[in-house]
């Protein structure tokens, strides 16, 4: 059975919930800005008030497929947050996410985009990365550009 197919079970809503938002903290998420990275990421409908809902503990937790989407965009692996146990980071490695943060800082201009620009451009990269992990950096550093421009 391959690691995709595996059922996460939850400890608690609650654990789930103070996960979603100490690394969506962490990264300079808004809610609003999980939600659509989520919903880029998955045909499912996400929104602010659903991330709210998770990480207050007043909805149930997301359902394994959900769980999985928002793990990759986070970044941590979905058993750490299902449970709270074994490594935090996800499958592909730290050096890939290090590396997905260098280029996003080197690509944008923080003092136009500010902060939430630039960890819009770290959620679009690490995507990228999902997506390709041999992704070169040059098409990285360009993801890292066009996520940081001001929307038009």
């Amino acid at each position: 059975m391959a690691d995709d197919d595996v059922r996460i079970r939850p400890r608690s809503r609650a654990g789930i919930g103070l996960r979603i938002q100490q690394v969506r903290k962490e990264l300079g998420l808004s809610q609003a800005a999980l939600a659509e990275a989520i919903e880029r990421r998955t045909d499912a409908r996400a929104s602010r008030n659903q991330v709210s809902q998770w990480e207050t503990a007043r909805a149930p937790g997301p359902e394994d497929a959900m769980l999985k989407a928002i793990a990759a965009v986070l970044g941590v692996s979905p058993k750490w947050l299902a449970t709270g146990e074994g490594p935090r980071g996800d499958a592909r490695g730290d050096e890939a996410l290090d590396r997905a943060v260098q280029i996003a800082c080197w690509a944008v201009d923080v003092r136009k985009v500010g902060p939430p620009g630039l960890a819009q451009a770290i959620v679009q990269v690490r995507e990228a990365l999902a997506e390709d992990p041999q992704a070169s950096d040059r098409t990285l550093a360009r993801i890292a550009r066009l996520a940081s421009k001001p929307a038009t």
